[in-house]
């Protein structure tokens, strides 16, 4: 087979050279070319206008050269300006809700003032080392003092200082000065007017004068009951006018102090 393969002639050598494509292939209109512009297109710039007077008046100049007519001009004038006007006080509206908020009338924080009031004391009696008793019909009498506290929006916590004096028959009076510490909740009605309701403890110093038991006095636990209200003058200072119970405690030489108290109040914050 080799003999045989080496008999035969030789393959001539080949060209493996790419010839060049001197062809052109036209190029076809598929594809959109656009076309050239010299010009550049004019794009205006944003106004901006100082004031109101500038906007309207553009306004008025922009108007009238749109229009047709001098009775076309006047109609978007009137509108622009109507419009602008509606919107200038809904702007002011806004701003006056937003920066203006109104004032409550109550105010929270520490306060002061004076009190004063009549007291409707019940009957008591006096009693000797010899056990006997010698009663008395109380009269009206009265109570004034001050108080200082401070309020917390609902709650007031407050200490009070009252002196109270009143007369029963037998040329006997009784005098009393207090030194209680008070806590008031309150409710609010409105603005202007509120309830209230607290509870007071504290001491009592209580002389009585004219028994036949000389002239006992001691010192004790005295508390009272309040219900009341109160009305807002303006946020510094207010009015309250309040029903009080008060009790002494009782001592082996007279009956506990009771008494029913109308009280008017005021309250200016410090």
């Amino acid at each position: 087979r080799i003999a045989a393969l080496l008999s035969k002639p030789a393959i001539p050598p080949q060209n493996y050279e790419i010839l060049e494509n001197k062809r052109t292939i036209p190029l076809e209109g598929s594809i959109p070319v656009p076309p050239t512009n010299s010009e550049i297109p004019y794009i205006p710039l944003p106004e901006f206008y100082d004031s109101k007077e500038n906007l309207s008046f553009d306004n008025e100049q922009e108007s009238s050269t749109k229009a047709g007519s001098p009775k076309e001009a006047l109609v978007p004038t009137s509108t622009s300006s109507s419009d602008s006007s509606i919107m200038d006080d809904n702007i002011d509206d806004a701003y006056a809700d937003l920066y203006q908020s109104e004032t409550s009338l109550r105010s929270t924080g520490y306060y002061f003032g004076p009190l004063v009031g009549i007291i409707i004391p019940d009957d008591g009696a006096l009693r000797d080392s010899g056990s006997s008793i010698q009663p008395y019909t109380a009269e009206n009498g009265y109570v004034i003092g001050f108080q200082l506290g401070k309020d917390f929006g609902t709650v007031r916590v407050e200490g009070e200082y009252s002196y109270m004096a009143f007369d029963g028959s037998d040329n006997i009076s009784v005098g009393a000065n207090n030194f209680l510490a008070r806590i008031v909740l309150e409710t609010e009605l409105n603005d202007e007017f509120e309830l209230r309701a607290g509870m007071a403890m504290g001491v009592g110093f209580i002389g009585i004068d004219g028994g036949s038991s000389g002239e006992p006095s001691d010192v004790g636990f005295a508390y009272d009951f309040l219900l009341g209200g109160g009305y807002n003058f303006n946020e510094n200072w207010s009015l309250c006018f309040d029903y009080k119970y008060y009790l002494s405690a009782a001592n082996d030489n007279y009956d506990r102090v009771k008494a029913h108290m109308l009280l008017l109040s005021a309250n200016f914050q410090l």
